[in-house]
Parts: structure tokens; sequence; C-alpha cells
């Protein structure tokens, strides 16, 4: 058996990337990730053949929107694409390269990316929470225990993304794990019926008290947890985050 790979350097661009570029700083721009399959009759046939590879549209993932930048100064920090110069320095002198930089946790940095991100994934369970009588209803709950309206917005789709998962994995840690990925990754149907009926108010603060906890978490990390709602509440908004 005989093997060959070719190798190229990313030393030039195609055009189309630049068109993607563009739509991907849109405010709206979906893309759907969907994975080439091989022919089936392409493994019957002997020689050499020219195919092209057929999308399968049954597991296609439906992607709120992509990040291109053209600048290296526009990289996020959560990004791990380096240069080679940057990966050169880093062999060299063994340390970790400046890039990316930490991720900004200032309660600014922090509420405008929960939003952005908030309104990438969940939009409609967005527009019935603050227009709807039930969604008045949780945002007043919220408010009586002490809560910011994000907060409760927050929850409600935190509560909302299980809808999302394929199956309920028995692994805790696999669970997480895929929600995570639903919140980033899955942009919510405008079809898809947004019930707020189902959740009701025990459920509600239970939610807020694992967020408000998770923040707190990261924030503080080596301070001890409240197990008091309401003190997890003021401890963020003397924070600066509520």
């Amino acid at each position: 058996m005989m093997a060959m790979s070719n190798i190229k350097r990313m030393d030039s661009r195609h055009p189309n990337l630049d068109q993607l570029a563009n739509y991907s700083q849109q405010l709206v721009a979906p893309l759907w990730l969907i994975v080439g399959e091989m022919p089936q009759d392409m493994a019957r046939n002997n020689g050499s053949y020219s195919y092209a590879f057929e999308p399968h549209w049954d597991t296609a993932i439906l992607l709120p929107g992509i990040d291109i930048y053209r600048k290296l100064d526009d990289r996020p920090a959560h990004t791990m694409a380096i240069t080679q110069a940057e990966s050169d320095i880093k062999e060299l002198t063994k340390t970790e390269p400046s890039w990316p930089p930490k991720p900004e946790h200032d309660p600014a940095s922090v509420a405008a990316m929960r939003e952005r991100r908030l309104a990438a994934s969940m939009p409609k369970t967005l527009h019935v929470l603050r227009n709807t009588d039930r969604g008045a209803m949780l945002l007043a709950y919220g408010e009586e225990l002490g809560c910011a309206k994000w907060q409760v917005e927050q929850s409600i789709c935190n509560i909302r993304s299980i809808e999302f998962l394929s199956y309920h994995p028995s692994s805790v840690t696999k669970r997480l794990s895929m929600i995570e990925a639903v919140r980033n990754y899955v942009v919510e149907p405008a079809s898809m019926n947004v019930d707020l009926e189902r959740i009701t108010v025990d459920e509600l603060a239970k939610q807020i008290k694992l967020d408000a906890a998770y923040l707190l978490r990261r924030a503080e990390p080596h301070r001890e947890i409240t197990v008091s709602i309401s003190e997890c509440i003021r401890r963020i908004q003397e924070l600066g985050y509520g």
C-alpha cells in the first residue's frame, strides 16, 4: 500500500471568503453547516473518477453566524488562531504568546456579550417574554426576588435551551457540554412554539440561582457561594453586574 499527502501553506485566500466576511458583518447572518458525503456508488467503481460530494441536509446545523476577521488586531479574545510568527516566538521563548488576550470580565463587557448571545440564539423567546402577559408576570416575579430584568431573560433562555437537546444523556458533564453547544451554535427558529406557561416560578427561581452562582464563581473564584438566592443577587449587584 502506498499513501501520499500534500500540505499547502495557507498563503492565499479565495475571493469567496471576502464575500462571506462581508455577509458575516450583518446584524443577522445565519449559516448552514453541512457535511458533504461521498456518493454511495463511488465505492463500487474501479479506476479514477471525479465526484462531487453530496450535502447531507438531515444533519445540517443552523449557526447564528460566523466570525471572520481581516486584520490580526480584530481577532476576539477566545480565538485559537495564531500566525506562524507568533507560533515561532512561542517555540523559541517557551512563553505564552500575547495573543489571544484575556477576555474582559468587567460588568459592561459581560453585559454586552450576554445581550449579543441571547439575541442571536433565542430571539423569539426574548420577543415572547417581552411582549406577552405571561412574560410580564415572570418578569414581575423576578423583580419581587430583587432580580434585574436581564437575569430573568437569561434564566428563561437557559431553561428553554433544554428543548434543543437531541437527547438527554445520563452524564451530567455531557449534558452541560451539550447545553453549552446549544447556547453557542443553535439559532431558535421563528416557527418554534414558545410556551412560557410551561415554566413555573419555582423552576425560574432555581435557574436564577444557578445562573447567579455561575457568575459569582467566575467573578470571585475564591469566595464561597451562599445557598441563599437573595444573597447571591445582592452580591451580584454589589459587584456591579446587577
